[in-house]
């Protein structure tokens, strides 16, 4: 029953979060992403509830890479009024040096998951043409990184798209995909939202552009 309930309250917080990111920062999420954030909220809650608040702190923000790894992180926003769509990846390496950025202008997919999809699509084609070896992708959308992982591809309109990312992901030696928390990607996050301002893509080479500068610097800093 306390389950249940719990399920309950946070599916009523994901579609207030929606409300609210509409009326404050006139940012519309689709339904099925107020969903998702409620099951991540729900399932991050179930597994840090017993940690301190410092534990915490380092369970949400931004890790490096082992050493000899670069860390891809990826995530994708919407614009329904202006019926656009952007993705944000960012390469790093163990350090935490920013490699390559890129803000990029996309046609809209219906539902959420087609375009964090899309994401990680962009960010691995970027890579592959650089010639990274050892990679890891990270995403804040829980239900693309399980499906990944899990090969579970039965969306049959976007079965397509998870068959480029697989048979991308074999131009690299090693390409593991792992899910982060949206504290942990918001330097992504910034360049989807970015892409609201360019007409087709922008790319930054080993440089901090403006529109990330802050985000990069705090994650330095946790």
């Amino acid at each position: 029953m306390a389950e249940k309930l719990s399920t309950l309250f946070v599916l009523a917080w994901g579609f207030w979060y929606r409300r609210n990111k509409f009326v404050n920062e006139q940012e519309l999420l689709v339904s099925e992403r107020a969903a998702e954030n409620a099951y991540v909220l729900l399932r991050s809650h179930a597994q840090v509830s017993i940690k301190t608040r410092s534990q915490t702190l380092k369970h949400y923000k931004w890790h490096p890479p082992s050493a000899g790894c670069l860390k891809l992180n990826v995530d994708a926003a919407v614009f329904p009024e202006w019926d656009k769509a952007g993705v944000g990846p960012v390469l790093r390496d163990e350090n935490g040096r920013v490699i390559m950025a890129l803000s990029r202008a996309e046609i809209p997919m219906e539902g959420s998951e087609g375009i964090e999809l899309l994401a990680i699509f962009r960010g691995l084609q970027q890579c592959a043409t650089m010639g990274v070896s050892n990679i890891v992708v990270e995403s804040d959308s829980l239900l693309s990184i399980d499906a990944l992982n899990d090969d579970n591809m039965t969306n049959s309109m976007l079965g397509v798209l998870y068959y480029e990312i697989k048979k991308l992901a074999t131009c690299f030696d090693a390409c593991l995909f792992s899910h982060v928390y949206r504290e942990g990607n918001m330097v992504a996050h910034k360049l989807a939202r970015n892409a609201f301002k360019i007409e087709s893509m922008e790319v930054w080479w080993n440089c901090i552009p403006n529109c990330i500068s802050q985000t990069v610097w705090f994650d330095e800093c946790l």
